[in-house]
């Protein structure tokens, strides 16, 4: 995500799309497999769902 678009949408400015923020598609494998149109074995596999989903930021944490 752009700085610009970052600030627009926290300040609420018409912009061309909001920030998508990811927390635990992880779990979910099945489901990216279909998005990213490759085996989660394949080494593009996460940048490919990542971009179909148009996702800007990935978040984690440690819960272990």
């Amino acid at each position: 995500m752009s700085v610009q678009t970052a600030l627009d949408n926290i300040w609420l400015r018409p912009c061309a799309h909001w920030g998508h923020t990811e927390y635990s598609l992880e779990y979910h494998p099945h489901y990216l497999e279909g998005r990213a149109g490759v085996s989660p074995e394949h080494p593009e596999f996460a940048r490919r769902a990542h971009a179909a989903l148009q996702l800007d930021l990935r978040w984690g944490t440690n819960d272990g």
